[in-house]
């Protein structure tokens, strides 16, 4: 991605929307401008061209494209789209940044409202009246910036004491921003609800048609950040596009979640050639096609170590490599420079228990993570059932119930809290 100074002449910060629509600010001028492509056809080719009729790309310094991700039905097709737009702007030198709309609308909202906190505490948003039950992000404070730590939904009922234990998950949020939307429900809308149930939190409400009314700002504010031409003290770094994995026969190597921080985001590690079979492929979270799947023969590598590296940059761009390790100095050498790389080292872990579910968490590098379970859920029902060799757990235990209640443990939180002298009684 370009990041040299540009030409003093370049003041327009472009924000195309869909491919349909585009604002632009001068940041010498102050003057804003909105072009709409209303019978766009989806050609990005057709797009271009009128880009640089509405524009004189000798001025532009920078673009942010912004996206719902429904646009495309996988993330082939996606990935493929947004290479065709790096390759413009690297031509025209412009710098260009992609931003998923819904995320960054969230994002915005703690420099449109101005929110700080203390380094390491928490601000939740939640995105209330909208056509989907609520949900939340959360930000962890940083020393110079804000992190996105995790993305929130429950299947509970909303503002119910159960709902807020699984929202929460002992975060303890120092602040909260409700984003409110325009669909209202029956009855009370979720806002009401909403500021009655967080009532002692004091939170700031937000209208959402207010929130995009003022993304024009967010984003120049984010470029130049990311430019190094202006301090962001209300900033949220970028997290990846989705999830990025690095798999061998099934098993995860290499992952990159979707609260990963993106920018120049390195993960390597260091496998012996004779555990493994044939090759290493890469994934996304999303479907994909067959030419984003890249494939490496150990075979090929006359070396008993192999070393894979994963590379992301602030658009989610990858590079994936396997390169031949030599030699106990090189061993050294990678081991130094690994140390300097955001590799997971847990510093320490912990189980949460609310009354129907289990988590495990770990924090490294000053970041929570969750563990998947082996259904691929984040919270564990602690349910048990006996109905095998070996005892089931978690949901698929919690289906079994349905039918063969009498082989499932379901209640062990209560079986723990029993008290000593009512251990043995039968009852």
């Amino acid at each position: 991605m370009i990041l040299s100074t540009m030409a003093s002449s370049r003041n327009l910060v472009l924000h195309v929307k869909f491919l349909k629509v585009v604002d632009s600010y001068n940041n010498q001028t102050k003057q804003k401008n909105h072009q709409e492509f209303p019978d766009f056809d989806g050609n990005i080719t057709n797009f271009f061209t009128r880009l640089q009729s509405a524009y004189n790309l000798n001025h532009v310094k920078a673009i942010a494209f912004t996206f719902m991700r429904c646009e495309f039905s996988n993330f082939a097709g996606f990935y493929n789209f947004r290479l065709k737009c790096r390759e413009f702007c690297e031509k025209y030198q412009i710098f260009y940044l992609f931003l998923d709309l819904i995320t960054f609308q969230s994002f915005s909202l703690i420099y449109q409202t101005k929110t700080m906190v203390k380094e390491g505490e928490k601000v939740m948003v939640f995105l209330l009246d909208f056509p989907f039950p609520p949900t939340a992000l959360s930000f962890i404070r940083q020393k110079k910036n804000y992190r996105l730590v995790k993305f929130f939904y429950s299947k509970f009922p909303p503002f119910t004491q159960q709902w807020q234990e699984d929202m929460f998950q002992d975060l303890k949020p120092k602040k909260i921003i409700f984003s409110k939307g325009s669909t209202k429900c029956h009855g009370l809308s979720d806002l009401e609800k909403a500021q009655k149930f967080f009532k002692s939190y004091d939170p700031i409400v937000v209208d959402f048609e207010d929130g995009l009314a003022h993304t024009m700002e967010s984003i120049v504010n984010k470029v130049l950040h990311l430019m190094d031409e202006k301090d962001g003290p209300y900033d949220v770094e970028v997290p990846c596009w989705g999830e990025f994995e690095i798999r061998y026969n099934g098993r995860t190597l290499i992952e990159a979640g979707d609260t990963e921080i993106a920018p120049n985001l390195l993960l390597s590690k260091l496998f012996l050639k004779r555990v493994f079979h044939c090759m290493f492929q890469m994934y996304a979270s999303f479907p994909i096609l067959p030419e984003l799947v890249k494939e490496i023969k150990l075979s090929e590598f006359k070396t008993k170590k192999v070393k894979v590296t994963l590379e992301l940059d602030i658009n989610s761009f990858y590079d994936f490599k396997v390169d031949p390790f030599n030699g106990k100095e090189e061993e050294e050498n990678v081991a130094a420079s690994l140390s300097a790389l955001k590799l997971i080292v847990p510093e320490k872990a912990q189980m949460v228990f609310d009354k129907q579910n289990f988590s495990v968490l770990y924090f490294a590098n000053g970041k929570e993570y969750s563990v998947n379970d082996s259904e691929g859920e984040v919270k564990t029902p602690i349910y048990i059932a006996f109905t095998e060799k070996d005892p089931i757990i978690g949901k698929s235990a919690m289906e079994i119930y349905k039918e063969k209640s009498q082989f499932v443990v379901f209640d062990l939180i209560k079986l723990c809290s029993v008290s000593t002298e009512d251990i043995c009684n039968l009852k």
